[in-house]
């Protein structure tokens, strides 16, 4: 099982390799490539938000921000 968990983070790693906007992702303080890739995996393109607080909200970090 370890090595299919280690064939998935693999993978996932090379396909945000190809992401042009990762940049936006890598600016977080703390957050590691694998966590910036599965982050973008559920926000899709962010420019669909208008302000970050947008994109904490959304990502259930602050459930509190609207």
């Amino acid at each position: 099982m370890e090595g299919q968990i280690k064939e998935v983070k693999t993978r996932i790693l090379a396909l945000w390799e190809t992401v042009k906007d990762k940049h936006y992702l890598q600016t977080i303080s703390g957050i590691s490539d694998l966590m910036a890739a599965m982050s973008w995996a559920e926000l899709g393109d962010v420019e669909n938000f208008q302000h970050p607080d947008q994109i904490v909200a959304f990502a259930g970090y602050d459930p509190k921000v609207n």
